[in-house]
């Protein structure tokens, strides 16, 4: 029964990937992610950025003012965080958002700061 309700809640989400290399220009692809209805987004550090960085344990992706738009995220591996986004509202509205990185060789964090756009 479980198994059944979890496959029917992920054939409801839609989802979207978002890569992350500090070296590059911009660090984030996309720069401004679009969702238009409920989303599972993945996070994922770029080959070349996992040689040098991985998420923060602890708040690897913070929301800044997520309402009860956003589950908690959950960091899946060094290289990997997914964030589901409930798209609750009825209107656009933008969602700052913080990548927290930490630099493997010298313990220093890194932050990078994209928006997610919640489309009608």
């Amino acid at each position: 029964m479980a198994d059944q309700l979890a496959l029917r809640i992920a054939a409801e989400l839609s989802t979207a990937t978002v890569t992350i290399d500090p070296a590059a220009t911009p660090p984030v692809d996309p720069e401004l992610l679009v969702v238009k209805d409920r989303c599972l987004i993945s996070f994922r550090l770029t080959l070349a950025a996992s040689k040098r960085y991985v998420f923060a344990v602890q708040d690897p992706i913070v929301v800044t003012d997520p309402g009860t738009q956003f589950e908690p995220p959950v960091r899946r591996s060094d290289v990997w965080v997914t964030l589901l986004d409930k798209h609750l509202g009825t209107t656009a509205e933008s969602f700052k958002y913080s990548i927290n990185l930490v630099d493997k060789q010298t313990g220093q964090p890194l932050c990078i700061d994209p928006v997610i756009r919640n489309e009608e």
